[in-house]
């Protein structure tokens, strides 16, 4: 029936990666899926984990299709953080992108993280011991 989770694709990480990089870079959460109906909806969604920034840094996430940006608009960024003064941690992730399944080829998306200057952390840990989980999920929605 419409609006029915037809599958249900996650991965999680409990790593935690820092960045100096202009340039995005994995982060190694991914995820893949392939619909089972082209008339389908594909939600993914990024929830849970932390972030760090220095002060005067952003940290951007960027959400890759297939090894592309799937925001094709200003500068491509999914989520930000930013901390103008002093060191910033922000608590929890929540993303969500939504696209018409059009097919029913697999497709992998991925998180990239990039930074304009200093240093950014995806997923830290005060005492850098994984102890935040960072989730991605990809749902097909039948429509």
């Amino acid at each position: 029936p419409s609006g029915h989770v037809i599958q249900y694709q996650k991965s999680s990480s409990n790593l935690q990666i820092s960045t100096q990089s202009a340039t995005p870079v994995t982060t190694g959460l991914s995820v893949s899926i392939a619909p089972k109906f082209s008339t389908s909806l594909v939600v993914v969604e990024v929830r849970g984990g932390r972030g760090l920034v220095q002060g005067g840094t952003q940290l951007d996430l960027s959400l890759f299709k297939d090894g592309s940006n799937v925001n094709t608009t200003g500068t491509g960024r999914w989520v930000s953080i930013y901390s103008e003064t002093g060191d910033m941690h922000q608590g929890s992730y929540s993303a969500y992108y939504v696209e018409s399944a059009s097919n029913t080829s697999s497709r992998t998306y991925d998180v990239r993280i990039d930074v304009g200057s200093g240093t950014g952390t995806f997923n830290t840990s005060p005492s850098s011991n994984g102890e935040f989980t960072v989730y991605m999920i990809a749902m097909e929605i039948k429509q």
